[in-house]
């Protein structure tokens, strides 16, 4: 089941993600919407409260409010760029991925986690 296999690996990666995301000092509260297709695709949320970044695969906890960051693209790219495979800047100009909301937080959040080399 090489979807199943695909789901796993990109839950993990999030999770592995979302633990890192609870001690960057550019951490702020609200939620990151991921809204993935392909054969791993779904939706998830990473809800950042307290100092602690949780995920979870729906996004019914946004539904009142705008989240800090929407991403959009496809689950395998996202799983890649995560586990620093490819490269978030890379994709993000060849139309792999689409990014809504704080894009300044964005940035600060992924020169801390590795995601990007320099700031945007």
């Amino acid at each position: 089941m090489a979807d199943e296999k695909n789901v796993k690996r990109l839950e993990d990666s999030l999770t592995r993600l979302s633990r890192t995301l609870g001690n960057c000092a550019a951490f702020r509260p609200g939620e990151i919407v991921l809204r993935l297709f392909g054969d791993a695709g779904g939706e998830y949320c990473i809800s950042c409260r307290g100092g602690e970044a949780t995920i979870a695969k729906n996004v019914d906890r946004v539904a009142n409010h705008k989240p800090l960051l929407e991403v959009w693209g496809d689950a395998d790219i996202i799983r890649a760029i995560v586990d620093g495979e490819k490269d978030a800047v890379k994709q993000f100009l060849t139309g792999g991925l689409r990014i809504r909301g704080n894009i300044r937080y964005f940035s600060d959040i992924a020169v801390e986690l590795g995601i990007l080399k320099n700031p945007l």
